[in-house]
């Protein structure tokens, strides 16, 4: 069953964590691709894994991603992160859903957060909108109502349809408006109107705080000060917020109007926007997030320079206890021995 899907990872100067990535799939049944930017290319020996295919190209993330799209050859596939972790079970669990249920597009599971502190793995919650997420209405423009009034990426990491997966992609790389995460977006929004979804009770993905995210500014969309709510009701960006309707109308079968299309991102921005947009809205409200911020580096840090105490009044937090024990009481099934796998990975890439 695995190998009907295809995992999709674009990385960039990051072989460690592509090496940790390549380490842990080379020993799973499932096909994974990995389009390098990197200066250099990455020598380790799992890329010679059967399962694996490796790309190194000195080009941007979208051509990188283009290329990608061109070579999958399953009837599912799923985008991951080098940095990050799915649980095999809970991707055969989705490939199993899809194929009984050939009007849904995308299914997916829950998520935790994680990091690693002084050796040791530490969970936090994740995404809590995913919880009981599911759109299977029969109309397309309801399920884009509910998703983006109350957004999550619901689909951007989940299991597709590849059909589905490689048109909504190739639109969403090949977006030329300088926008942060319009790619997400664009994604987004064809996978749901293509057909339904589902986020199953079940550990699906281990979101990594490890590292801060790649910001290569050369490449179009991974800017974060270019923010999707500024450009969406700035008067100088209206003729780009047109055509961005325009071709996700056009991009639709049947074909949503471009006045509905229109509605969606409004209701995104409005509602799933409104904390951001007060923060970046009333510069009053920076500094006591900064001030925040600095207090929890030094508390962390106190926390760091007596980690026997810590270990004994913070034992839930540190090691996760708390988070699990959270999407345990939610019916979340988690497969203990496929998480397990993901952590001893983890904790042998601080080895290598």
């Amino acid at each position: 069953m695995m190998r009907k899907l295809t995992l999709l990872c674009p990385t960039f100067n990051r072989h460690r964590y592509l090496e940790r990535s390549c380490r842990f799939w080379s020993r799973h049944d499932v096909n994974v691709i990995y389009a390098d930017g990197s200066e250099s290319a990455y020598a380790g020996s799992c890329i010679d894994s059967p399962n694996i295919h490796y790309i190194h190209r000195s080009a941007s993330v979208q051509q990188r991603c283009i290329e990608m799209l061109n070579i999958v050859a399953t009837p599912y596939s799923c985008m991951i992160s080098d940095d990050e972790f799915f649980i095999p079970s809970a991707l055969k669990s989705c490939v199993d859903f899809l194929e009984m249920n050939p009007d849904y597009s995308s299914c997916m599971g829950r998520s935790i957060g994680f990091s690693v502190r002084n050796g040791e793995i530490t969970f936090r919650n994740q995404y809590p909108l995913l919880q009981g997420r599911e759109l299977s209405d029969e109309d397309k423009l309801t399920r884009l109502e509910k998703h983006f009034a109350s957004y999550v990426p619901a689909h951007c990491y989940s299991v597709v349809r590849s059909e589905i997966f490689l048109s909504s992609m190739k639109r969403a790389w090949s977006s030329e408006l300088d926008v942060f995460a319009i790619g997400e977006l664009i994604e987004e929004f064809l996978i749901i109107s293509a057909g339904k979804s589902v986020v199953l009770p079940m550990l699906y993905w281990l979101r990594s705080h490890e590292v801060p995210p790649v910001q290569s500014l050369s490449d179009i969309g991974l800017d974060r000060s270019k923010v999707f709510s500024n450009w969406w009701q700035d008067a100088v960006t209206h003729s780009e917020r047109d055509t961005f309707c325009s071709d996700l109308s056009l991009a639709t079968s049947p074909s949503i109007e471009k006045a509905q299309v229109m509605h969606i991102f409004d209701l995104y921005v409005q509602r799933s926007y409104r904390r951001q947009a007060m923060v970046i809205g009333f510069p009053l409200l920076r500094a006591p997030l900064f001030f925040l911020r600095k207090f929890i580096s030094l508390f962390r840090l106190l926390k760091s320079s007596c980690l026997g105490f810590a270990n004994r009044f913070f034992s839930p937090m540190l090691h996760g206890e708390r988070a699990l024990q959270e999407l345990r009481s939610q019916g979340v099934m988690i497969d203990e021995d496929g998480l397990a796998e993901c952590l001893v990975s983890i904790k042998e890439s601080l080895i290598f």
